[in-house]
Formats: C-alpha cells, sequence, structure tokens
C-alpha cells in the first residue's frame, strides 16, 4: 500500500500551485501584454499570489473562478473587493455559490457599460 505523508502532500500541493500561478502569469501576458511588460514579470506573478490569496478568503477555490478573480483585480483594481461597496457586498454572500457571486460582478459590470434601451419617445 503507498502511503503518502502530510509532507509529501504539501510538496506536491506546492508545486501545482506554482504551475497553476505561471499558468495564469502567461494568460495575464497575453490577455494584457502591455500591462505586463509594464508591471515585470515578478510583479505580475506576486499580483496572481495574492489575487489568488484573496478569492480563497471569499471561498474561491477553483482554477477557473480563481482566474476570473485575478481578471478583476486587473479589470478594476487591485483592491477592488475592499474599495468596492458593491463588490464587497456580493464577494462576503456565502449563501451565494462563488461561481455565481464571479457570475453577479460580471453582470453588474456589463449593466455599467451597456446601452440605456431606447423609450418611445425617443423613437418618434
Amino acid at each position: 500500500m503507498l502511503i503518502i505523508r502530510k509532507e509529501q502532500l504539501a510538496v506536491m500541493s506546492s508545486a501545482l500551485e506554482a504551475l497553476f500561478v505561471s499558468r495564469v502569469v502567461a494568460h495575464l501576458q497575453r490577455a494584457l501584454p502591455q500591462v505586463s511588460n509594464e508591471m515585470g514579470d515578478d510583479a505580475v506573478r506576486e499580483s496572481v499570489v495574492r489575487g489568488m490569496g484573496k478569492a480563497r478568503g471569499y471561498g474561491i477555490f477553483t482554477e477557473s473562478d480563481a482566474v476570473r478573480f485575478v481578471d478583476f483585480t486587473y479589470a478594476l483594481s487591485f483592491d477592488f473587493d475592499t474599495e468596492q461597496e458593491w463588490a464587497h457586498k456580493i464577494l462576503t454572500d456565502t449563501l451565494v455559490p462563488a461561481e455565481m457571486r464571479l457570475d453577479m460582478i460580471d453582470e453588474y459590470l456589463n449593466s455599467l457599460t451597456a446601452e440605456p434601451a431606447a423609450t418611445e419617445d425617443e423613437d418618434e
């Protein structure tokens, strides 16, 4: 029987997290090359690690959701979760699953950029 000790699990977990961070950094370098170049690799990596830590604090654990959270930090601000009351309210509502909370942030942001519907008076 194979026995894996806690220390071995910690090493594997750390290695997997490092690979994930590298993938997110690469994603940001592709999606935001100018910002990534201006910040530099170390700062981007640090921001990803910080963002992932914050995401965990909100119960966001899946890779895809963590990437979305980091994307929001780049789109809004690195402290959007505490600076923006609406975002903080959404993120701390633990009765709502993490993916749905991130969807709610997307919906809120989309509502800000959506064009208002034309009224009948404007059509005439």
